[in-house]
């Protein structure tokens, strides 16, 4: 469990700073970290493609490919995390109000209470059916390809080449993972075109939705996809506004 969470901070940071190089951005917010997240988690899903199209769907690739892109991406890296950790140490002055701070405390409390789904055994019927069973597959032949009498198989499968790194707790911590990248772009996009306590607000309201903060404890890809079409319409807008 210990060792997930932390597999899975180290590649939500790396990639992070991968994607932070990718689109040549050096300001740390908000903002800045979700798009380079999700461009981050987007090329890795796309290269475990091609490992697995090459039959190169072995663990120490993966470890090789991490550390490479952290050597690459260090000095992203190091801001992202120093900026985060400035931010936690500022909270208080950075949402003053009682009213921001009664909406954090929920979002926290949600949060936890879906992280400790997220880390119990997996009981979703797709999750069991394709999402994790055919990642294991795939991990078991060393490559990514047809597997028999399984129509999912043949789908794009880009989300789940996420699930095909550490096994079910890791899995189920992107979609979780997702999750609270959607809210973190809800809040940015908030803020940018209204006010920071209605983005805050708006970021509270869609995680606490059941729908949201239960499904983003199974290994499933809906809230994945939600975040992507999301961002692609933030980022739209934000090239509207500034081309």
């Amino acid at each position: 469990m210990i060792v997930s969470i932390t597999i899975f901070l180290a590649i939500i940071f790396v990639f992070s700073a991968a994607g932070s190089r990718i689109i040549k951005q050096k300001n740390s917010n908000i903002e800045n970290f979700v798009i380079s997240a999700c461009i981050g988690l987007f090329v890795l899903s796309i290269v475990v493609f091609v490992i697995g199209a090459l039959g190169m769907l072995y663990r120490w690739v993966f470890v090789v490919l991490i550390i490479l892109c952290f050597v690459i991406s260090y000095k992203e890296a190091t801001g992202i995390i120093s900026h985060f950790v400035s931010r936690l140490r500022m909270i208080g002055r950075i949402f003053p109000s009682r009213f921001e701070r009664f909406l954090i405390v929920i979002f926290v409390i949600v949060g936890i209470a879906s992280l400790i789904e997220t880390l119990a055994p997996e009981i979703g019927n797709d999750a069991l059916a394709y999402h994790l069973a055919h990642p294991k597959v795939f991990v078991q032949m060393h490559k990514i390809a047809a597997i028999e009498y399984a129509r999912e198989s043949l789908w794009p499968y880009f989300t789940e080449m996420l699930f095909t790194l550490q096994g079910q707790a890791l899995a189920k911590l992107f979609h979780f993972g997702s999750a609270i990248l959607l809210s973190l772009g809800i809040y940015a996009f908030g803020s940018r075109y209204f006010s920071r306590i209605s983005g805050l607000l708006a970021a509270t309201i869609f995680f606490a939705t059941p729908a949201i903060f239960t499904q983003a404890g199974y290994a499933y890809i809906d809230i994945m996809v939600a975040l992507y079409a999301f961002m692609s319409l933030y980022l739209f807008l934000a090239w509207r506004d500034s081309k």
